[in-house]
């Protein structure tokens, strides 16, 4: 079986961006790797707040791994950056922790967001550009089969009302999730400090829109670099 390494910014990213994915994969036995830059210390504590804003970065930290468990994550690995400090980090230093991690667990495949940060966050866009130097900084003998960056269509962007800061990269990658949707929703219900967001963003809408939101899963392929043909079926050689 495959193993599929994540890095990311911050607890939550995972279940938002790609619950379904992780869960399809985990499920079918591949181990799933989830890098994390912060603890999400400088986000909301809830309303009413669910704790003070200093044990936030510990909160979120459980809260992360509960919904780890939940999707089958196998590791889960903190880089020790603070919220929204990402981009101050020494570049040497966090490209050094994130090939470490890739030569310990040679992932297939490496997945991060793409340079608009999906929704533009600054933590967001330099994960992608630390995560995508580590991958090129590798020998090609050592780098990960593939390589993909977030990418959500227009029209799930639209309907999650999602502000976009950058240019949005192409999807080639569509993945069918319906059928780990439940999934998804109990992961992102483990994030409870982060309900104002939750509720704004998914659970103000009807089953029905919520359905149609959260079963697709779509990336963009940055290596092989794709060629503009017809979009793959999966991040896995299809399966």
């Amino acid at each position: 079986m495959a193993t599929l390494m994540f890095v990311l910014a911050h607890p939550d990213d995972e279940s938002f961006g790609a619950g379904g994915t992780i869960a399809r994969y985990a499920r079918r036995g591949h181990r799933v790797v989830l890098v994390c830059a912060t603890r999400g210390e400088a986000g909301k504590c809830g309303d009413p707040p669910l704790c003070r804003q200093e044990e936030l970065g510990e909160v979120r930290e459980r809260e992360l791994r509960a919904a780890a468990e939940v999707l089958g994550i196998s590791r889960v690995e903190f880089l020790g950056y603070r919220d929204k400090e990402v981009l101050l980090a020494n570049p040497a230093e966090i490209v050094g922790k994130i090939v470490q991690l890739l030569k310990e667990e040679r992932p297939e495949v490496l997945v991060t967001f793409g340079p608009d940060g999906i929704s533009g966050h600054v933590d967001h866009r330099a994960i992608s550009h630390f995560a995508t130097l580590a991958f090129w900084s590798l020998p090609e003998e050592e780098r990960p089969a593939r390589l993909y960056y977030y990418a959500w269509e227009q029209g799930v962007r639209e309907h999650l009302q999602l502000r976009q800061a950058l240019p949005s990269l192409p999807v080639t990658t569509v993945l069918d999730v319906g059928e780990w949707v439940e999934v998804k929703k109990q992961a992102l219900l483990c994030h409870r400090t982060q309900h104002l967001s939750l509720e704004r963003v998914f659970f103000s809408l009807t089953e029905e829109q919520l359905q149609k939101a959260l079963s697709k899963e779509g990336f963009h392929r940055v290596w092989p670099v794709w060629t503009g043909g017809e979009k793959e079926r999966g991040i896995l050689n299809n399966k």
